[in-house]
């Protein structure tokens, strides 16, 4: 239907439901004339209720198409604070909060709705306020009060608001800090939530977060946990509350608690033996998170590496083929640091899993001094699968091996039906440097490819190899 008969119909329906039905039809029109929005601020101010709650809900839907209605909707709501129609102030102030800091005049009017006598009224003043910010500071006290609403979309709506409206917290974070103990679980974390959105201007909190760490709910206990790692990053306190929730039976719990500890600003030796405890939780993701940080904190955490090592060797065996591969790999950083490879990691070589024998030789790449390690990747050179031996060939030539122990595997390897091996391939002949010649045919062969992606990896070899032959011939 066009717009206009739409708006004929907000003008001329004697049925509030057919007026807020056409409301409904045009509020997705957000491209019309501005003319449009001015028909509708005259229903807002001329109408009945039925046609100013509906022009008030058009024209929130518009926002930013209708920002010079945020004068006539501030008018609209001042009258209907006076005057008793909830559905018009409903939408007045859902208007308003699409306008977002172009209603910042409206403040005072909204701090008004936090006391209106309708629960939905107060909800979304509390959520406008929220929406404006900084531009909402007056309200403070008054949301403060509404943390205690007897209705429960009241009290969350305010605690997201203060934590918007009053960022440093100095007011805010003792109200918003009661609702952990609130009887509603779903208030309990939101306070959670919002706490941790302060983050240290709430670090008075953390006691109570530490406390919430014992909620009955569990996922109460995820927020606080996640809270707690914003609110104190360098306390010790937050060690001693994340051990405890490394204990929950709670799986998630657990996980959040791993999470948190990325978060630690103190000394990363103090964290440490809370991740290589985690490394024995029942929890296979528990274990995997684990894995990923201590392979991140290992650089600061010299005199430890090789408890780390033991601890996440240990995972080479591990009951879950995901906490394999990953200790895999975090044991070929470990080999670098130490200048040794765990030999579970070179027992992984001759697993029965391709994926993981794959994942063993990427690891192995830096075991530049590990005769043991040498030794296994030469092997793999004849893997039954061709991306492991081409693996093979660049972790070797990375190690320092002769080319011409490699080179005859990746000529091969160049006739494979997979183009992705071929361009891998292709790639650690680069890696060759000039020896790279004695594979200039089968090179120059793979730039006739039907592959596109093939024949630009090889013509970029095979340009600079001749380059260099025609250096040379000079």
């Amino acid at each position: 239907m066009e717009a206009r008969a739409l708006i004929e119909r907000l003008m001329d329906s004697r049925d509030d439901a057919d007026i807020m039905a056409a409301a409904r039809e045009l509020a997705p029109r957000k491209g019309l004339a501005p003319h449009a929005a001015r028909l509708l601020v005259d229903l807002l101010n001329t109408g009945t209720a039925a046609r100013a709650a509906a022009a008030a809900f058009v024209l929130g839907e518009w926002g930013g198409t209708a920002l010079g209605a945020a004068p006539s909707l501030l008018s609209s709501l001042r009258k209907q604070t006076a005057h008793d129609n909830v559905t018009v102030r409903h939408w007045c102030v859902a208007a308003l909060m699409r306008l977002g800091h172009l209603a910042s005049s409206a403040v005072p009017e909204l701090i008004v709705c936090l006391r209106d006598s309708d629960d939905g009224v107060r909800t979304v003043a509390a959520h406008t306020l929220g929406e404006l910010g900084k531009h909402a500071q007056s309200a403070v006290g008054v949301l403060v009060e509404m943390v205690n609403d007897p209705n429960e979309e009241v009290r969350q709506a305010a605690v997201s608001a203060l934590a918007r409206v009053d960022p440093q917290g100095k007011r805010s974070v003792p109200a918003i800090a009661r609702g952990l103990t609130s009887p509603s679980a779903r208030a309990r974390m939101q306070s959670a939530e919002a706490l941790g959105g302060l983050r240290m201007a709430a670090a008075g909190a953390a006691p109570a977060l530490s406390a919430a760490l014992r909620d009955t709910n569990a996922t109460v206990r995820v927020k606080a946990v996640a809270a707690l790692a914003r609110v104190a990053p360098a306390e010790r306190a937050l060690l001693q509350a994340l051990g405890f929730a490394l204990q929950d039976a709670d799986e998630e719990v657990r996980i959040e608690a791993v999470n948190a500890l990325a978060l630690f600003e103190g000394d990363p030796q103090q964290a440490a033996p809370h991740l290589i405890s985690a490394l024995s939780d029942s929890s296979p993701r528990v274990r995997f998170q684990a894995i990923e940080l201590l392979e991140k904190f290992a650089p600061d955490l010299d005199a430890m590496v090789p408890a780390i090592g033991v601890a996440i060797g240990n995972c080479l065996r591990d009951t879950s083929e995901l906490v394999q591969t990953r200790a895999v790999k975090a044991s070929g950083m470990l080999a670098h640091w130490t200048h040794r490879a765990d030999p579970r990691l070179v027992n992984a070589l001759y697993d029965s899993d391709a994926n993981k024998r794959l994942a063993a030789v990427l690891a192995l790449a830096q075991s530049h001094n590990d005769p043991a390690a040498l030794d296994a990747l030469r092997f793999r050179l004849a893997d039954e699968r061709a991306d492991v031996r081409v693996a093979a060939c660049r972790a070797l030539l990375e190690c320092g091996e002769d080319a011409d122990a490699v080179l005859q595997t990746l000529v091969h390897e160049l006739g494979d039906s997979d183009p992705a091996v071929q361009i891998d391939a292709i790639a650690a002949c680069e890696l060759v440097g000039e020896k790279a010649a004695m594979a200039l045919d089968a090179l120059r062969a793979k730039t006739a490819d039907s592959n596109p992606e093939v024949r630009a990896a090889a013509a970029r070899i095979v340009f600079k190899l001749e380059s260099i032959a025609s250096g040379a011939r000079k």
